[in-house]
């Protein structure tokens, strides 16, 4: 049964990823279409690095091996 649960935080930690990848690049094509029509950015670099604790994949975060 330990495996399972291992392979499930692994393939959990994945899907957190994914998401916050997906919410980089909305956050990143937002500002690039600002920075075109001549706004501000809306998205600063804390907004960014706030992924990380939104989705829970700081370097706490990652599953490890606990043989």
């Amino acid at each position: 049964m330990l495996d399972i649960e291992r392979e499930y935080e692994l393939v959990a930690f994945k899907t957190r990823l994914l998401y916050a990848e997906i919410a980089l690049h909305g956050m990143i094509a937002s500002n690039k279409q600002r920075e075109i029509q001549g706004n501000s950015m809306c998205y600063s670099e804390g907004d960014f690095i706030s992924l990380i604790k939104e989705y829970n994949i700081g370097e706490n975060d990652i599953p490890c091996y606990r043989g």
